[in-house]
């Protein structure tokens, strides 16, 4: 039979859980921190694996070709290694050009009223416990008191997410503009460049079929 626990048994350990349980949850979100920090530097330290490297990698190609045709139809899983940080990096490089840019002040408001929203979120949680608290133990002052200012806290909390639709709306908006003219600018070349990819494709190359609705 499996060993059968009485509540005697358990009581040292909820004691000292009580008496130690600030320190186990700083120790708990260090671990989490650590193992986070750490997950992401090995990705990042990892490198894309290269095929065909020697003779095994040729042959191993060759079958996966054979069988491609099979895989083609299941969706590619995205796999968070380095390849993927270096795109975010190369995205992130044309959507935030810098710290003083207009989209980078609209990330930094944006993440300040997330903060904003997230405390507001907490005050209201407490003063919900308080307003459940005076109705159980039958207070109509404080109850009266604690829907005031569940109504008062109502305010800021409205201009808060009406302001962060607002501001993500433009940051969107503003992350779009610039992948858009980016992409514009590759295929259709800047003023005066030589490398108007898209008048090649359109012009030098019938491969690639409607040129202009890739873009789009």
């Amino acid at each position: 039979m499996a060993p059968v626990f009485s509540k005697p048994d358990l009581k040292p350990y909820a004691d000292a859980y009580i008496r130690h349980r600030p320190n186990i949850q700083r120790v708990l979100n260090l671990g989490f921190a650590v193992w986070t920090i750490g997950g992401t530097y090995w990705a990042l330290q990892a490198k894309p694996k290269n095929a065909g490297q020697g003779r095994g990698s040729s042959r191993r190609s060759k079958k996966g070709e054979a069988n491609a045709a099979g895989d083609s139809s299941k969706p590619k899983r995205v796999q968070i290694d380095a390849l993927f940080y270096q795109r975010l990096k190369a995205l992130l490089r044309i959507v935030i050009p810098g710290i003083r840019s207009r989209e980078a002040m609209l990330l930094v408001m944006h993440s300040s009223l997330l903060v904003f929203r997230t405390a507001i979120s907490i005050y209201v949680a407490k003063l919900d416990g308080r307003v459940v608290g005076s109705l159980v133990r039958a207070q109509p002052v404080p109850f009266l008191l604690n829907i005031l200012r569940w109504l008062l806290v109502a305010i800021p909390a409205t201009w808060c997410n009406s302001w962060l639709s607002y501001v993500q709306s433009k940051l969107a908006l503003a992350y779009r503009t610039r992948l858009t003219e980016k992409a514009m600018e590759l295929y259709l070349g800047g003023v005066g460049s030589q490398d108007k990819i898209y008048y090649k494709l359109s012009n030098l190359d019938d491969r690639i079929k409607n040129p202009d609705q890739m873009i789009t």
